[in-house]
């Protein structure tokens, strides 16, 4: 009887819930405070969302401060947080570079005022790159880039990042055409394509591509590479300008403010480094 006593009170206990997990609490209220806007519609103020979800404003816009930082919501600059880019990344894959070529948009400005040199977004064409947008600085250029304008893949700076980051397969072809048709021989033809390597390879290593005056005469370029999600080459950002203002230097001001820029889109929609 004690032993039967002693296997009901061992089953008993057996069918005890187990103790609950240790999770991190801030970031259930981070996520509950998420949950929160999206039961508003994807809309809301500060105030509004503190009053829903109970939180002080203070706590409220720390948290939200944190969810902008990696996408998962953005402030419209009325006053309302709403949600975030890298939402619509796992709910509409395709809906990823069209929202990530917007927030590089509205970027661009501020780059260029950084820069003081002009600067434009590139995307791939079925013709090759072409550039999306434009934003001029103050400063006369000697050549205007114009949207829709379409550049080579093997002396440009931009051209060369696609080149590099780019399935060879689709991109090969093409330099090829470009190389043979700028060489008047085969010895020069393959000085040609041993400099093409190089570069390429330096492109991928520091992530970033430079041209001084090899197709523009007295222009300097930089230009740096933006990833998906997936680690694939989504667009290009460029600055150029004349080779007495606009630094090629690695680790000069529009090499560096390039990197920022491409880096910040990324962080927002979510991108990475393959």
């Amino acid at each position: 009887m004690a032993q039967a006593k002693k296997l009901t009170k061992e089953r008993a206990l057996s069918r005890k819930a187990p103790p609950p997990r240790q999770g991190v609490q801030s970031f259930e209220l981070g996520m509950k405070l998420f949950q929160t806007l999206v039961s508003l519609k994807g809309a809301a103020t500060l105030a509004e969302l503190s009053a829903a979800s109970g939180m002080t404003a203070s706590s409220a816009h720390k948290y939200c401060v944190s969810m902008i930082r990696t996408g998962l919501i953005e402030a419209d600059g009325r006053g309302r947080y709403k949600i975030g880019p890298y939402l619509y990344t796992l709910t509409n894959p395709d809906t990823w570079l069209e929202r990530a070529q917007i927030l590089a948009g509205e970027l661009l400005p501020d780059l260029v005022r950084q820069v003081q040199e002009t600067s434009f977004l590139s995307i791939w064409s079925p013709t090759g790159p072409m550039v999306l947008k434009v934003h001029e600085s103050d400063r006369p250029v000697t050549v205007r880039i114009l949207a829709q304008h379409r550049y080579p893949l093997s002396n440009t700076c931009a051209g060369r990042v696609f080149a590099a980051f780019l399935d060879q397969e689709k991109v090969a072809p093409l330099v090829d055409a470009e190389l043979k048709q700028r060489a008047t021989d085969a010895a020069i033809l393959n000085q040609l394509r041993k400099q093409y390597e190089q570069r390429i390879a330096e492109v991928r290593r520091r992530f970033l591509s430079r041209a001084t005056p090899e197709r523009y005469a007295g222009l300097n370029s930089v230009s740096a590479p933006i990833f998906d999600r997936n680690g694939k080459l989504a667009f290009t950002i460029t600055s150029f300008g004349p080779t007495e203002t606009c630094s090629i230097a690695w680790d000069g001001p529009v090499a560096q403010a390039l990197k920022a820029f491409a880096n910040e889109v990324m962080q927002q929609m979510g991108g990475r480094y393959p």
